[in-house]
Protein backbone atom coordinates (compact mmCIF):
# COMPACT_ATOMS: atom_id res chain seq x y z
CA UNK A 1 0.00 0.00 0.00
CA UNK A 2 1.43 3.31 -1.10
CA UNK A 3 -1.31 5.91 -1.67
CA UNK A 4 -4.99 6.50 -1.13
CA UNK A 5 -7.48 8.74 -2.97
CA UNK A 6 -10.94 10.11 -2.29
CA UNK A 7 -13.06 9.40 -5.38
CA UNK A 8 -16.14 11.53 -6.03
CA UNK A 9 -17.82 10.55 -9.29
CA UNK A 10 -20.65 12.78 -10.48
CA UNK A 11 -21.89 10.02 -12.75
CA UNK A 12 -21.16 6.44 -13.66
CA UNK A 13 -18.65 5.73 -16.39
CA UNK A 14 -21.52 3.67 -17.77
CA UNK A 15 -19.81 2.53 -20.95
CA UNK A 16 -17.35 0.58 -18.81
CA UNK A 17 -19.72 -1.20 -16.42
CA UNK A 18 -19.72 -4.33 -18.60
CA UNK A 19 -15.92 -4.49 -18.52
CA UNK A 20 -15.91 -4.11 -14.75
CA UNK A 21 -18.65 -6.71 -14.35
CA UNK A 22 -16.66 -9.18 -16.45
CA UNK A 23 -13.61 -8.65 -14.26
CA UNK A 24 -15.68 -9.12 -11.12
CA UNK A 25 -17.51 -12.19 -12.40
CA UNK A 26 -14.38 -14.33 -12.60
CA UNK A 27 -13.57 -13.47 -8.99
CA UNK A 28 -17.15 -14.21 -7.92
CA UNK A 29 -16.99 -17.66 -9.49
CA UNK A 30 -13.67 -18.38 -7.79
CA UNK A 31 -15.05 -17.53 -4.36
CA UNK A 32 -18.25 -19.51 -4.90
CA UNK A 33 -16.26 -22.60 -5.79
CA UNK A 34 -14.36 -22.50 -2.51
CA UNK A 35 -17.19 -21.94 -0.01
CA UNK A 36 -17.80 -25.63 0.68
CA UNK A 37 -14.11 -26.36 1.09
CA UNK A 38 -13.82 -24.22 4.23
CA UNK A 39 -15.55 -26.93 6.32
CA UNK A 40 -13.77 -30.26 6.92
CA UNK A 41 -15.36 -33.70 7.29
CA UNK A 42 -15.72 -33.19 11.05
CA UNK A 43 -17.75 -30.06 10.51
CA UNK A 44 -15.00 -27.73 11.68
CA UNK A 45 -14.29 -24.48 9.88
CA UNK A 46 -10.68 -24.38 8.69
CA UNK A 47 -9.71 -20.82 9.54
CA UNK A 48 -6.37 -20.79 7.74
CA UNK A 49 -7.93 -22.12 4.55
CA UNK A 50 -10.65 -19.49 4.67
CA UNK A 51 -8.11 -16.70 5.03
CA UNK A 52 -5.84 -18.14 2.32
CA UNK A 53 -8.57 -18.75 -0.25
CA UNK A 54 -11.13 -16.00 0.33
CA UNK A 55 -9.02 -13.39 -1.40
CA UNK A 56 -6.89 -13.85 -4.53
CA UNK A 57 -3.14 -14.31 -4.32
CA UNK A 58 -2.37 -11.73 -7.00
CA UNK A 59 -1.18 -8.22 -6.32
CA UNK A 60 -3.46 -5.47 -7.61
CA UNK A 61 -2.80 -1.89 -8.65
CA UNK A 62 -6.02 -0.55 -7.14
CA UNK A 63 -8.16 -1.64 -4.21
CA UNK A 64 -11.62 -0.13 -4.73
CA UNK A 65 -13.55 0.60 -1.54
CA UNK A 66 -17.24 1.35 -1.84
CA UNK A 67 -20.71 1.06 -0.40
CA UNK A 68 -22.58 -1.97 -1.68
CA UNK A 69 -25.23 0.48 -2.92
CA UNK A 70 -22.59 1.95 -5.24
CA UNK A 71 -21.62 -1.31 -6.92
CA UNK A 72 -22.25 0.06 -10.43
CA UNK A 73 -19.97 3.01 -9.70
CA UNK A 74 -17.27 0.61 -8.53
CA UNK A 75 -17.68 -1.66 -11.56
CA UNK A 76 -17.63 1.22 -14.04
CA UNK A 77 -14.54 2.72 -12.38
CA UNK A 78 -12.74 -0.63 -12.45
CA UNK A 79 -13.63 -1.14 -16.11
CA UNK A 80 -12.47 2.36 -17.02
CA UNK A 81 -9.14 2.06 -15.19
CA UNK A 82 -8.50 -1.32 -16.78
CA UNK A 83 -9.42 -0.20 -20.30
CA UNK A 84 -7.86 3.29 -20.32
CA UNK A 85 -4.90 2.95 -17.97
CA UNK A 86 -4.14 -0.77 -17.87
CA UNK A 87 -4.63 -0.91 -14.09
CA UNK A 88 -5.81 -4.06 -12.36
CA UNK A 89 -8.53 -3.45 -9.79
CA UNK A 90 -9.85 -5.47 -6.88
CA UNK A 91 -13.48 -4.81 -5.92
CA UNK A 92 -14.27 -6.23 -2.52
CA UNK A 93 -18.05 -6.48 -2.75
CA UNK A 94 -18.06 -10.11 -3.89
CA UNK A 95 -16.20 -11.35 -0.83
CA UNK A 96 -18.40 -9.51 1.65
CA UNK A 97 -21.51 -10.63 -0.20
CA UNK A 98 -20.45 -14.25 0.09
CA UNK A 99 -19.62 -13.71 3.75
CA UNK A 100 -23.36 -13.98 4.42
CA UNK A 101 -23.48 -17.30 2.55
CA UNK A 102 -20.58 -18.65 4.57
CA UNK A 103 -22.15 -17.48 7.83
CA UNK A 104 -25.41 -19.17 6.91
CA UNK A 105 -23.60 -22.45 6.25
CA UNK A 106 -21.81 -22.28 9.59
CA UNK A 107 -24.97 -21.22 11.44
CA UNK A 108 -26.98 -24.07 9.94
CA UNK A 109 -24.31 -26.47 11.14
CA UNK A 110 -23.68 -25.11 14.64
CA UNK A 111 -26.53 -22.80 15.66
CA UNK A 112 -29.78 -24.24 14.31
CA UNK A 113 -32.09 -25.68 16.97
CA UNK A 114 -34.30 -28.36 15.44
CA UNK A 115 -36.81 -28.44 18.28
CA UNK A 116 -37.69 -24.76 18.15
CA UNK A 117 -36.67 -24.32 14.51
CA UNK A 118 -34.73 -21.22 15.48
CA UNK A 119 -31.09 -20.22 15.75
CA UNK A 120 -29.25 -19.88 19.03
CA UNK A 121 -28.62 -16.19 19.62
CA UNK A 122 -25.48 -16.70 21.71
CA UNK A 123 -23.97 -19.20 19.27
CA UNK A 124 -24.74 -16.94 16.32
CA UNK A 125 -22.90 -14.11 18.03
CA UNK A 126 -19.83 -16.33 18.30
CA UNK A 127 -19.94 -17.64 14.72
CA UNK A 128 -20.34 -14.11 13.37
CA UNK A 129 -17.39 -12.93 15.45
CA UNK A 130 -15.21 -15.78 14.16
CA UNK A 131 -16.06 -15.31 10.48
CA UNK A 132 -15.76 -11.52 10.57
CA UNK A 133 -12.46 -11.76 12.40
CA UNK A 134 -11.03 -14.08 9.75
CA UNK A 135 -12.30 -11.89 6.94
CA UNK A 136 -10.84 -8.78 8.53
CA UNK A 137 -7.44 -10.46 8.59
CA UNK A 138 -7.80 -11.51 4.95
CA UNK A 139 -8.94 -8.03 3.96
CA UNK A 140 -5.96 -6.41 5.67
CA UNK A 141 -3.65 -8.76 3.76
CA UNK A 142 -5.39 -7.86 0.50
CA UNK A 143 -4.98 -4.16 1.25
CA UNK A 144 -1.32 -4.74 1.98
CA UNK A 145 -0.85 -6.34 -1.45
CA UNK A 146 -2.55 -3.49 -3.32
CA UNK A 147 -0.53 -0.42 -4.28
CA UNK A 148 -3.25 2.20 -4.23
CA UNK A 149 -6.61 2.54 -2.52
CA UNK A 150 -9.57 4.30 -4.13
CA UNK A 151 -12.39 5.16 -1.74
CA UNK A 152 -15.64 5.94 -3.58
CA UNK A 153 -17.13 8.77 -1.56
CA UNK A 154 -20.92 9.03 -1.81
CA UNK A 155 -23.82 9.66 0.54
CA UNK A 156 -24.10 5.87 0.79
CA UNK A 157 -20.65 5.49 2.33
CA UNK A 158 -20.24 8.59 4.49
CA UNK A 159 -22.21 11.61 5.56
CA UNK A 160 -21.14 15.08 6.60
CA UNK A 161 -23.05 16.46 9.52
CA UNK A 162 -22.71 17.44 13.16
CA UNK A 163 -22.39 14.35 15.35
CA UNK A 164 -23.03 15.80 18.79
CA UNK A 165 -22.12 18.73 20.95
CA UNK A 166 -19.04 16.82 22.05
CA UNK A 167 -17.59 16.57 18.54
CA UNK A 168 -16.80 19.04 15.82
CA UNK A 169 -18.38 18.83 12.39
CA UNK A 170 -16.88 16.16 10.22
CA UNK A 171 -17.45 13.04 8.14
CA UNK A 172 -19.03 9.98 9.67
CA UNK A 173 -20.05 6.51 8.60
CA UNK A 174 -22.46 3.82 9.69
CA UNK A 175 -20.08 1.16 8.40
CA UNK A 176 -18.04 -0.72 11.01
CA UNK A 177 -15.82 -1.91 8.16
CA UNK A 178 -14.72 1.59 7.21
CA UNK A 179 -14.05 2.39 10.84
CA UNK A 180 -12.03 -0.82 11.16
CA UNK A 181 -9.89 0.05 8.17
CA UNK A 182 -9.10 3.52 9.44
CA UNK A 183 -7.91 1.93 12.68
CA UNK A 184 -5.69 -0.39 10.62
CA UNK A 185 -3.79 2.45 8.95
CA UNK A 186 -1.08 2.50 11.61
CA UNK A 187 -0.50 -1.23 11.23
CA UNK A 188 -0.23 -1.81 7.48
CA UNK A 189 3.23 -1.05 6.14
CA UNK A 190 3.70 1.72 3.59
CA UNK A 191 5.39 0.22 0.54
CA UNK A 192 7.04 2.38 -2.08
CA UNK A 193 6.68 0.79 -5.54
CA UNK A 194 9.90 -0.51 -7.02
CA UNK A 195 9.70 0.11 -10.75
CA UNK A 196 13.24 1.26 -11.35
CA UNK A 197 12.26 4.90 -11.81
CA UNK A 198 11.78 7.92 -9.63
CA UNK A 199 8.44 8.41 -7.96
CA UNK A 200 8.12 11.97 -6.78
CA UNK A 201 5.95 10.87 -3.91
CA UNK A 202 5.85 9.92 -0.30
CA UNK A 203 2.90 9.36 1.93
CA UNK A 204 1.79 9.35 5.50
CA UNK A 205 -0.31 6.61 7.00
CA UNK A 206 -3.27 8.97 6.97
CA UNK A 207 -3.32 8.81 3.18
CA UNK A 208 -5.10 5.50 2.71
CA UNK A 209 -8.23 3.66 3.61
CA UNK A 210 -10.35 0.83 2.26
CA UNK A 211 -13.15 -1.63 2.66
CA UNK A 212 -16.65 -1.95 1.47
CA UNK A 213 -19.05 0.30 3.38
CA UNK A 214 -21.94 -1.95 4.36
CA UNK A 215 -25.22 -0.79 5.82
CA UNK A 216 -25.31 -1.49 9.51
CA UNK A 217 -27.29 -0.82 12.64
CA UNK A 218 -27.49 2.93 13.44
CA UNK A 219 -24.14 3.30 15.16
CA UNK A 220 -22.18 6.22 13.77
CA UNK A 221 -18.36 6.36 13.59
CA UNK A 222 -16.48 9.60 13.08
CA UNK A 223 -13.89 9.33 10.30
CA UNK A 224 -11.30 11.64 8.78
CA UNK A 225 -10.71 11.58 5.02
CA UNK A 226 -9.37 15.11 4.70
CA UNK A 227 -5.86 13.85 3.93
CA UNK A 228 -6.99 11.82 0.93
CA UNK A 229 -6.48 13.73 -2.36
CA UNK A 230 -9.75 14.13 -4.24
CA UNK A 231 -10.35 12.73 -7.72
CA UNK A 232 -13.51 13.47 -9.68
CA UNK A 233 -14.57 12.63 -13.24
CA UNK A 234 -12.62 15.50 -14.80
CA UNK A 235 -9.48 14.68 -12.81
CA UNK A 236 -9.60 11.05 -13.94
CA UNK A 237 -10.03 12.13 -17.58
CA UNK A 238 -7.08 14.51 -17.19
CA UNK A 239 -5.05 11.66 -15.70
CA UNK A 240 -5.73 9.57 -18.81
CA UNK A 241 -4.68 12.47 -21.05
CA UNK A 242 -1.43 12.90 -19.11
CA UNK A 243 -0.76 9.18 -19.47
CA UNK A 244 -1.25 9.31 -23.25
CA UNK A 245 1.01 12.36 -23.51
CA UNK A 246 3.74 10.69 -21.45
CA UNK A 247 3.56 7.55 -23.59
CA UNK A 248 4.07 9.60 -26.76
CA UNK A 249 7.12 11.31 -25.28
CA UNK A 250 8.62 8.09 -23.96
CA UNK A 251 7.41 5.49 -26.43
CA UNK A 252 10.46 3.33 -25.72
CA UNK A 253 9.71 3.04 -22.00
CA UNK A 254 6.17 3.78 -20.91
CA UNK A 255 5.58 5.27 -17.49
CA UNK A 256 3.31 3.38 -15.09
CA UNK A 257 -0.14 4.96 -14.89
CA UNK A 258 0.01 5.29 -11.11
CA UNK A 259 3.33 7.14 -11.30
CA UNK A 260 1.59 9.71 -13.50
CA UNK A 261 -1.11 10.09 -10.86
CA UNK A 262 1.44 10.50 -8.05
CA UNK A 263 3.16 13.28 -9.98
CA UNK A 264 -0.14 15.04 -10.54
CA UNK A 265 -0.88 14.89 -6.82
CA UNK A 266 2.42 15.17 -4.94
CA UNK A 267 2.49 15.45 -1.17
Amino acid sequence: MFRGFNITLSSELSDYVKIGRKLARSEKERIADTLASFIDNKGDVIAEKLIDEWFPKENYDIFISHSHKDINLALSLAGYLEEKLGLSCFIDYQAWNYCDDLLKSVDNLYCYQKTSKTYSYSKRNRTTAHIHNMLCIALAEMMDKSECLFFINTKNSIENQHISASYSDGSSTYSPWLYYEISMLNIINIKKPNRGGDIVESMSRKDSMATEAYDSIPIKYRINIENLPKLDNSAIIKWCAEKRRADLVRSDKKIHSLDILYRMYPR
